[in-house]
């Protein structure tokens, strides 16, 4: 699991930090404030299931635990982008108000790579 470098960008601008993804990457949030995650990919296109981990659903009284989706830790976690086409870019947003659900015990995102990620880099931006 690599620790992802993150930048803040404000009224002067910043370049993004690309890094290659790997199956599972991770990021300190700061406690709190919004994140923007960039991914890119590069020249290979194909499916890939990127989930960020989520850690505070909880099954409602009486019901019985969701199917663990193909690819995902926890069956709460969510699925963030399902392909990427060659030489195209995703960005997701979580907002503030939504980090601590994401956030794990020691203060980190995690963020979940499978597929065809040969070529995936990605720029975690934040917090706002």
């Amino acid at each position: 699991m690599a620790t992802l470098t993150t930048v803040t960008p404000g009224v002067t601008s910043v370049a993004p930090t690309f890094t290659a993804v790997t199956a599972a990457d991770k990021f300190l949030s700061s406690g709190g404030g919004g994140w923007r995650i960039h991914y890119r990919n590069g020249a290979t296109p194909g499916t890939a299931a990127l989930y960020v981990q989520n850690f505070t659903v909880a099954v409602p009284p009486g019901a019985a635990t969701p199917a663990l989706p193909s690819g995902a830790v926890h069956w709460s976690d969510d699925l963030v982008i399902t392909s990427m086409g060659a030489t195209t870019d995703r960005v997701i947003y979580i907002p503030g108000i939504y980090i601590a659900q994401f956030t794990d015990s020691t203060g980190f995102v995690n963020l979940v790579h499978n597929g065809t990620i040969t070529t995936i880099t990605v720029s975690v931006e934040g917090p706002f």
